[in-house]
């Protein structure tokens, strides 16, 4: 301790148990860094026959993938988008996916670039990408 009664390691500015989270979190993405991801995704989840329709948002970081009530009538009047997936950012064009479970979003295992995420939403996860 030095005489400030502060511990050696936090005066030399090492990382504490206090500062360790801010040290390893991952970088945070930028508006601009999303606003670009979203207009890549835009053709993207136009060219697969189960995202086609799929509206794109952003939302606490990173980007929700939702259809509208007004695209399902049906669906009225829960005018509540109806969220499909989520992709988190995970730094350099690289993002986690994860599936919307009723309460809550459920980590899938897959990440990878935007076109081999919607690849796999169009292929592996068809059923909880299209229209019902």
């Amino acid at each position: 301790m030095d005489l400030t009664g502060m511990p050696d390691s936090v005066a030399a500015g090492q990382p504490t148990c206090k500062t360790w989270r801010a040290v390893n979190r991952r970088p945070a993405s930028s508006n601009d860094d999303l606003d670009q991801a979203m207009t890549q995704l835009e053709p993207l989840l136009a060219a697969g026959e189960a995202t086609r329709g799929l509206r794109i948002e952003r939302s606490r970081g990173g980007l929700v993938l939702y259809r509208h009530w007004l695209d399902q009538p049906w669906a009225w009047p829960t005018d509540e988008p109806d969220r499909r997936f989520r992709l988190a950012p995970l730094g350099a064009n690289h993002f986690g996916l994860s599936l919307w479970r009723g309460e809550r979003w459920e980590k899938l295992p897959f990440d990878g670039a935007l076109p081999d995420l919607v690849d796999v939403m169009n292929t592996v996860l068809p059923h909880w990408a299209s229209e019902h």
